[in-house]
């Protein structure tokens, strides 16, 4: 339990975490610029982690659905690339097209938990009248990796059922420009959405983590004592 009177200590505690993060999705897709993505994003999810001590214990459950939400997708996206990878084959090395359909599919699915994460860090962060925003983000988000799976699936579809080296390329060199483009859009959203929302963190009142600041008791009001002549 934190006092009242160290609140805004933690809450600032939260809001250089979301900084922290928003310079983390400026640079972590950006070319020559990964480990001080890297850095400033670890910096962020400890600072929020400690942070949440400032906040009510909702937006505590929040932070860690939001870590497991991270570290799924995390491991989905590490997994299917793995099982995607090629087989060994006594001639040729071959990429099995209906493998790397279902890593397609798999690592959409894992960008949209890495998306619902970053909205849920920060949901009871901000006021409710800003949170249709944070949803307008995560749709946005969602619409960025729906469209970007559309036409890679797409691009896919026209190579055979067995890719060899050659065919795998040329599908790796057809979707180089979403490859790229894709993590940067998708950055940028949440870079600029933590910007506004560090902004807007204001100390949240009346949560059910502390109790209301002691209020001096008042003994009701008693008629005189009587007192015989």
């Amino acid at each position: 339990m934190v006092p009242l009177d160290e609140r805004p200590k933690w809450v600032e505690r939260s809001k250089w975490g979301v900084l922290a993060l928003a310079i983390g999705f400026f640079h972590h897709h950006v070319p020559f610029f990964e480990i001080e993505g890297v850095i400033s994003t670890a910096a962020g999810i400890i600072l929020v982690i400690l942070g949440r001590k400032g906040f009510s214990g909702r937006h505590s459950s929040y932070v860690w659905v939001s870590i497991a939400l991270w570290i799924s997708a995390l491991i989905i996206g590490i997994g299917y690339s793995v099982l995607a990878g090629p087989n060994e084959l006594p001639t040729i090395i071959a990429y099995q097209k209906s493998a790397i359909q279902n890593a397609i599919l798999a690592g959409a699915g894992a960008w949209i938990l890495y998306a619902t994460a970053n909205v849920l860090l920060v949901w009871r962060m901000t006021k409710d009248n800003f949170r249709p925003l944070l949803g307008i983000s995560l749709g946005a988000a969602i619409a960025i990796i729906i469209v970007a799976t559309f036409f890679t699936l797409g691009f896919l579809s026209s190579h055979p059922a067995t890719l060899d080296q050659a065919s795998y390329d040329s599908f790796m060199e057809e979707t180089s420009t979403l490859n790229l483009v894709v993590p940067l859009a998708f950055s940028l959203v949440f870079a600029i959405t933590y910007v506004v929302v560090y902004f807007k963190i204001e100390i949240p009142k009346n949560t059910q983590w502390w109790p209301s600041p002691a209020v001096p008791y008042l003994p009701p009001p008693y008629p005189p004592t009587y007192r015989p002549p």
